[in-house]
């Protein structure tokens, strides 16, 4: 929802609460058990419902683009990653959804990217974080916030 209100025109806070109303029907409607409102109240989103919202409503809808360009790769560095993070956020216009975990175990946007900071649009109030702070899951010395490239989407309008 935070990447549709990001790259999408301003809306009226019911599209919002319709637009969240549809994704939940949705992630019921693929699950058995447990519902998925009482799951996400205690522990969260998987990749797997992510990218089918992502699939299925958002993307046709809103005619948001994706890519998911760390998906098989655990090789990259930070320095590499954070890169070509600044790169599209430069030249699409876009946004990007990470997964994260360390003291956030979260799924962020992240807005831009600087020489210090990776900078959020975030509806927990998450600001940024410093770069000097960040890591991947294979660096050797794990830091506050770890970055997931795996679980990342390049998300622009087209």
């Amino acid at each position: 929802m935070n990447a549709v209100r990001y790259l999408g025109p301003r809306r009226h806070l019911r599209h919002y609460e319709v637009l969240i109303e549809n994704v939940l029907t949705h992630l019921n409607n693929r699950k058995k058990g447990l519902s998925t409102t009482a799951r996400l109240a205690g522990g969260g989103t998987y990749l797997q419902e992510i990218a089918s919202v992502l699939k299925t409503i958002i993307c046709p809808r809103y005619g948001i683009r994706r890519a998911k360009p760390y998906h098989q790769d655990h090789d990259t560095t930070l320095d590499h990653f954070l890169s070509h993070c600044q790169d599209f956020l430069e030249k699409s216009g876009g946004i990007i959804l990470i997964g994260i975990d360390g003291t956030y175990d979260h799924w962020t946007l992240i807005r831009e990217v600087t020489d210090k900071r990776v900078l959020l649009y975030d509806s927990n109030q998450l600001q940024y974080f410093r770069r000097a702070h960040c890591c991947l899951p294979s660096d050797q010395r794990l830091t506050t916030h770890i970055l997931l490239p795996t679980h990342t989407y390049f998300l622009w309008l087209g």
